[in-house]
């Protein structure tokens, strides 16, 4: 009966719905296939913030595991792809849009944790992707675009936030950010650390062996008062188009 791609998804919809309820946010999925034991996939996965609006939405997502990865302690996602994506991130003061996310799922139990899952992750691709990330609390926006995003995984290792890339492709790719005076008061800045990006709070540590970018465009602007020179380099507009790199 649990094989029954019907089946699973009255089952998927109904654990939505109950999230929907724990976390007043909605949580919605219109289709769920599970291949015993290897293989998910999910279509339209919708996930709303706390003021209903969208925080991330999926067409198409299939990810391809290590057979009876239940019974090894270990994960490993083979492939990821990811099709007609939308993530919105945003804040206007401390808490970001999806920290009601990070509140419900995290462990308060005081009791000693068991041995974790050891996971790890080879190739993820992505097809149509549209990130928006507004940070009024810094004043940093981030936009990212990309028609095509194709990424092979040499190591994932999460306990120390470190991630080695084998190669990257981008195609079709927009990404720009603006910088702007935001919404935290001075006194906030003393207290955190001078390192502290909206981008990487984690630290993460990426390395990346190969980049190939075919038909890049990037954008930076900051918001500043003074008369642009057309004859003068301006660090604070920066525009590049067609960009390509291999």
């Amino acid at each position: 009966m649990l094989q029954i791609p019907a089946i699973q998804t009255k089952i998927a919809q109904k654990l939505a719905k109950d999230l929907s309820e724990k976390l007043h946010a909605k949580v919605s999925i219109e289709k769920v296939k599970f291949h015993f034991f290897d293989e998910l996939e999910l279509n339209n996965l919708l996930i709303e913030d706390q003021q209903k609006d969208t925080l991330l939405f999926t067409g198409s997502a299939n990810v391809v595991l290590n057979d009876w990865f239940f019974l090894k302690n270990e994960l490993i996602l083979k492939n990821i792809t990811f099709k007609n994506i939308t993530l919105h991130l945003n804040r206007q003061n401390e808490k970001w849009n999806y920290q009601f996310l990070i509140d419900y799922f995290k462990d308060d139990s005081g009791k000693k944790k068991k041995k974790g899952w050891i996971v790890d992750c080879k190739k993820i691709n992505l097809y149509d992707v549209h990130v928006k990330q507004i940070d009024g609390w810094i004043g940093e926006d981030f936009v990212f675009h990309s028609k095509k995003t194709e990424i092979k995984i040499d190591k994932l290792d999460l306990k120390n936030n470190r991630f080695k890339l084998g190669s990257a492709f981008l195609e079709d790719t927009y990404f720009s950010q603006y910088s702007y005076n935001g919404n935290r008061p001075a006194g906030f800045r003393k207290k955190e650390n001078k390192n502290d990006s909206s981008l990487n709070e984690k630290s993460w540590a990426i390395e990346l062996d190969s980049l190939n970018i075919k038909k890049g465009f990037f954008t930076y602007d900051r918001d500043v008062s003074y008369t642009r020179q057309a004859d003068r380099f301006d660090e604070n507009h920066i525009l590049l188009k067609q960009i390509s790199l291999s």
